[in-house]
């Protein structure tokens, strides 16, 4: 049963605590930088700001002697929302949720690039509490392309079904509208990487108990849910279902013939990282060039490397540009 967090309202203490950053599920390290593993990143204090890309875990450590945690997110010359982003009461405390072995991550690729403030009001098992912040910058490259369902073009469906939650989390029962803790509906994530969920579908009716998505192309994916109250403050998400989605073959529409690209397109290199289809600007064609058309993402097209003029830096044996055809 999916379970909807009740709202806290914490004050100040002084526990030496830390808000730290991992690009790995696991929390153990923060990855490549200057091409090497290194151990995961405490967010800086002294108004300074933390660079990252991509997938993040954001937690609270260490875990001892803390009750609950509420975490919110500010731009750096914003306010903090009136709700926590997130309620964690029970370890380990991720900004987006997870379990011991994995947290949930944070897909920056959705966020505008800027800078941040994350705040984390913590409750101790003494009763004491601590606010504690950090800065954080986004810098992604691009953002992201993403493979959508489309019924026009596949038939795959899949048809998800769950109970209703009656209490929150602490244990408190929900109570009915127009309270701000009643239950508003809920959100449908899924992916093809456990853990990774690129697609969302809201369900804004609290008396809704299944709902069908459509248009899903080939392919085994992984679901999940969550519910949220009229608050907006959102559950962890449901325990996860996998379902293996067989369209009809002759729905895909046949690939175009003769496709080229002009002299001048701007050429991309692709990432499958992070269970999202991510183009990054690479360079340029250098004439007009024959595409692969059995390979493509998005309507781009894979263009032979030896016809890209890469920007300074820049390469890759895998390159992808806007194509002409028939």
């Amino acid at each position: 049963m999916w379970r909807l967090i009740a709202l806290a309202l914490l004050a100040g203490s002084a526990h030496a605590y830390d808000l730290v950053v991992a690009s790995s599920a696991d929390r153990t390290t923060y990855c490549c930088v200057a091409a090497e593993s290194v151990p995961p990143q405490i967010l800086p204090t002294d108004g300074t700001y933390f660079t990252v890309e991509g997938d993040v875990y954001i937690f609270v450590t260490p875990e001892a002697g803390i009750d609950s945690v509420e975490f919110y997110i500010r731009t750096s010359d914003g306010e903090y929302g009136t709700y926590p982003e997130q309620i964690e009461n029970l370890p380990p405390w991720d900004y987006k949720g997870g379990t011991e072995v994995a947290a949930t991550p944070w897909q920056t690729y959705f966020t505008p690039n800027g800078l941040y403030v994350v705040r984390a009001d913590i409750t101790f098992t003494d009763g004491t509490t601590q606010v504690i912040e950090g800065g954080l910058g986004i810098a992604n490259d691009a953002a992201p392309e993403a493979l959508d369902p489309d019924p026009n073009i596949y038939d795959g469906t899949v048809t998800l079904s769950w109970v209703a939650p009656t209490h929150n989390e602490d244990g408190s029962e929900i109570p009915p509208p127009p309270d701000p803790a009643a239950l508003a509906g809920f959100k449908l994530y899924w992916g093809v990487v456990p853990g990774n969920y690129q697609w969302i579908q809201d369900v804004p009716d609290p008396t809704a108990t299944s709902y069908v998505i459509e248009g899903l192309a080939p392919g085994t994916y992984t679901f999940v849910g969550t519910a949220y109250n009229e608050a907006g403050i959102e559950s962890r998400y449901s325990e996860s279902v996998t379902k293996q989605v067989i369209g009809s073959e002759q729905t895909v529409p046949e690939p175009p013939t003769g496709l080229t690209a002009a002299e001048n397109i701007v050429v991309y290199a692709l990432s499958l990282s992070t269970n999202r289809v991510v183009l990054y600007p690479i360079g340029l064609t250098t004439q007009d060039v024959a595409c692969d058309a059995t390979q493509t993402v998005n309507g781009y097209y894979l263009v032979p490397v030896e016809s890209v003029r890469f920007a300074e830096g820049a390469y890759s044996r895998t390159v992808f540009a806007r194509c002409l055809g028939n």
